[in-house]
């Protein structure tokens, strides 16, 4: 064997301790030789080709959907109950998946405007909130303002600026805001509550890290799809000044939906890498 001799070294893996001449102890150890380095680079090289294969086998599936609804209704509103699993949408393309679940990245939608004059130069954003709660989980990054025949695009993110995440499954509030409710939320270290509570100035009450925001609603006009039967579960427009009273024959319509399915870990592609690491360990052994 190939030793080399340090007085005071320790390798920790392979070591002993050789008297010498004058009855004193050095440490002797075996350097790995070029095989084992040899061994490990093909296994490392390994766990990246498997860590490549997990992430392009398990890329987020991008979709484009919209409401094939017709749309026979102009009305003005504070906002819309909306879930990404409902029934009202569709997709517009054939790359895009026949229905949606699990965790959703919303990156932007686009909102039919009204045909006429109803609630023209309204300028305003969204705001996200929880179903069941008033809390404020995202927004939108920009404000439009509507006119007649126009629609409007709107882009989000959470309020921290990381990316909108949603559940396919659950239903979320869509509440349409004036700019000067959103100026009320720029410290992104609290939390925020809205209250709604109408169209007029909005103000804000701090209690501890919360902040409970009420009014500053904007009324928006829009062009729905009107139902006489009742609009679907997921997909209704919000017209009371509390935030919450549907009018329960208005879906809005959407042009698009553009987002991205967030994907789940294989079970294929982590017992690849856990193959991968008991080999690791049989060639270190």
């Amino acid at each position: 064997m190939n030793y080399k001799y340090n007085t005071l070294t320790l390798n920790i893996f392979n070591c002993m301790r050789i008297p010498n001449s004058i009855g004193e102890f050095q440490i002797r150890y075996k350097l790995p030789s070029n095989k084992g380095i040899i061994n490990m680079r093909k296994t490392l090289a390994l766990l990246t080709a498997l860590g490549s294969l997990a992430v392009s086998s398990e890329a987020a599936t991008v979709f484009n959907y919209y409401t094939p609804g017709t749309d026979n209704y102009n009305n003005t509103i504070h906002g819309f109950y909306l879930s990404l699993g409902s029934s009202a949408l569709a997709p517009s393309d054939s790359s895009s998946p026949s229905s949606l679940s699990g965790e959703i990245r919303l990156d932007s939608f686009t909102l039919r405007g009204a045909g006429n004059n109803s609630g023209a130069n309204v300028t305003y954003g969204f705001l996200v909130l929880n179903g069941s709660d008033n809390s404020v989980i995202g927004w939108s990054t920009n404000t439009g303002t509507t006119a007649a025949g126009v629609n409007l695009t709107f882009s989000f993110s959470s309020l921290n600026g990381s990316p909108l995440l949603l559940d396919a499954a659950l239903t979320y509030r869509f509440l349409a805001v004036s700019q000067s409710v959103m100026d009320l939320m720029q410290d992104t270290s609290k939390t925020y509550l809205y209250a709604a509570g109408g169209t007029g100035s909005p103000s804000a009450a701090t209690d501890g890290d919360t902040v409970t925001i009420s009014g500053g609603l904007a009324a928006p006009g829009i062009r729905g799809h009107y139902d006489s039967a009742g609009a679907p579960d997921g997909s209704v427009v919000i017209t009371g000044a509390n935030g919450t009273n549907t009018f329960s024959q208005l879906s809005p319509i959407f042009t698009e939906i553009r987002g991205e399915m967030v994907p789940e870990p294989a079970t294929a592609s982590l017992g690849l890498l856990g193959l991968a690491a008991l080999m690791m360990r049989r060639r270190r052994a």
